[in-house]
């Protein structure tokens, strides 16, 4: 290998690099994110984890799993399938805040 070959992968590499980051950079006229979107996963305060998974504040391990497989086997989307688009969205409304609460209860209860 001589340095002119060297030199040419340089260069490519250096193409190959302003390339990529062309490609992956988010273009102007779009947003990053809606300002109206929560992000996944994303617990609404206005109801602590326990509420929203009807347990205690203390509650342990087995009983937030216990509680939040019934909530989720009601409140699953793929159960409602057959009825209007806005029941399916307050569904899958439901099943993210359930899964948040779930979460982050279990984070707090490593046992």
């Amino acid at each position: 290998m001589n340095w002119m070959d060297i030199v040419v992968i340089g260069i490519c590499l250096a193409i190959g690099y302003k390339f990529v980051s062309a490609m992956m950079a988010t273009p102007k006229g779009e947003a990053t994110a809606a300002p109206d979107r929560k992000a996944p996963l994303q617990l609404d305060t206005r109801r602590p984890w326990y509420d929203v998974l009807g347990v205690a504040p203390d509650a342990s391990r087995r009983e937030i799993d216990t509680a939040y497989q019934a909530l989720i086997a009601q409140y699953h989307p793929d159960k409602f399938t057959q009825h209007g688009e806005d029941i399916r969205e307050i569904a899958r409304v439901r099943a993210k805040e359930l899964s948040a609460a779930y979460y982050l209860g279990c984070s707090l209860r490593p046992d």
